[in-house]
């Protein structure tokens, strides 16, 4: 079969002409294209090049913009993979895995986090914080990073993703690992931290500027979000936000909560936006806030209200029993419509062979019409392990990745 798919496409290329298959290939759908990358290596090296992306693009803008303003609620699916939930285009939900990652069978055995960071919908993987690999599970491409410096002392790694540049022909990034020393309680406003870029292929461990103040990192570790070119952690036990900016390597910021809020959930950024929101889930209260950052670099940015939600109001659509469940955190907001939140809940919890157990749902929550929608249910106890949630945009081209430099 292998050798007469060979023959067929050696059969078209001396046929048609590089200019011919262009034209051609650029008409079909993105996942079509990416398939045919694996016809031959001259298709492959063809659908790679600039041109003919620029091809594509013109010729799907329009279709592409209009898929976009249709991606309502029905055209999301959610995903789960260990202990993250990914929030997708349903175009991407037979093709978005990472089971190809050379860990990742051995993560059915000991399943932990393996998610590092993610941006511009790529993500860092790692199996051990030993090695590091930069992946898009909608196209299955990957990469293996070299082994990053070996550490000298105890430390805690946080690790992130920063995508620089992303076009549709090649993709440039940073890989940041912040090394936090095992010192307890004690205060630091300078950190080493190691540096992959994409554009060198190397590793290098450099020792950052001073922060605007002195703080503790907090054990529990909150998965980077990048936005603005630099990487966000809720790192202190003050629920403090600790902004690192990539190209002047130091803790710019120090951003305290919002006010009158208490525990809140980071919201990844999206379309230009970062948010935080905060449920109680006595009152069933949503809060909201923005943060703006200013023309002016160096000003701090400031959280901007932006409303409060009853949602004990809300219509809820669906089975019966969703007026039975109990909503318990947000989890993360549509990639294209701000006025679609995903929360998670559970049912009542019940008593079975030696286990407490109950059903885990995700919720969507459209604060335009004031619904509420059952679009997710698992019986699974490792739903409960849940904590990282990933909405991921939709693209009119994957973005590439390139090989890293020896």
């Amino acid at each position: 079969m292998a050798r007469k798919r060979k023959k067929t496409a050696l059969c078209l290329n001396e046929i048609l002409t590089d200019d011919l298959l262009v034209e051609i290939l650029h008409r079909i759908p993105c996942k079509s294209a990416f398939q045919c990358k694996s016809v031959c290596k001259k298709w492959r090296k063809l659908i790679s090049k600039t041109y003919f992306t620029r091809c594509f693009a013109r010729r799907h803008r329009s279709d592409h913009r209009k898929k976009r303003r249709e991606l309502g609620e029905e055209g999301v699916v959610v995903k789960r993979s260990f202990n993250h939930l990914f929030f997708i285009p349903s175009e991407y939900k037979h093709q978005f895995s990472f089971d190809f990652l050379p860990f990742f069978s051995s993560k059915q055995k000991n399943p932990t986090t393996f998610i590092a960071g993610s941006s511009n919908n790529l993500f860092l993987c790692t199996a051990d914080q030993a090695a590091y690999y930069v992946c898009n599970p909608m196209t299955n491409h990957w990469i293996a990073l070299p082994p990053p410096p070996p550490l000298l002392e105890s430390v805690h790694i946080y690790p992130g993703l920063v995508v620089f540049g992303s076009s549709m022909s090649r993709t440039t990034f940073k890989v940041i690992r912040v090394l936090v020393p095992v010192t307890g309680e004690k205060k630091l406003s300078e950190f080493e931290v190691d540096v992959f870029c994409s554009i060198t292929g190397k590793w290098g461990r450099l020792k950052t500027g001073p922060s605007p103040k002195p703080f503790i990192w907090s054990v529990r570790r909150s998965p980077a979000i990048c936005y603005r070119g630099r990487l966000h952690w809720i790192a202190t036990s003050e629920n403090q936000m600790v902004v690192y900016d990539v190209r002047k390597n130091s803790f710019c910021f120090i951003i305290e909560p919002p006010k009158n809020s208490t525990k809140h959930s980071v919201v990844p950024a999206l379309s230009g936006a970062f948010y935080v929101a905060q449920f109680s889930k006595r009152s069933s209260k949503l809060k909201l806030w923005q943060l703006d950052y200013p023309d002016n670099e160096q000003a701090e940015p400031k959280w901007r209200f932006k409303g409060k939600f009853m949602l004990h109001e809300y219509v809820r659509h669906g089975r019966r029993w969703l007026t039975e469940l109990f909503i318990k955190r947000v989890l993360t907001i549509h990639r294209h419509d701000r006025n679609i939140i995903y929360l998670g809940a559970n049912s009542e919890v019940w008593y079975l062979a030696g286990k407490f157990r109950c059903h885990r749902y995700v919720v969507s929550c459209n604060l335009r019409t004031k619904t509420l929608d059952l679009v997710y249910e698992s019986q699974n106890d490792l739903f409960h392990r849940a904590d990282y949630a990933y909405s991921i945009g939709f693209r009119m081209w994957p973005p590439p990745i390139s090989p890293a430099r020896p």
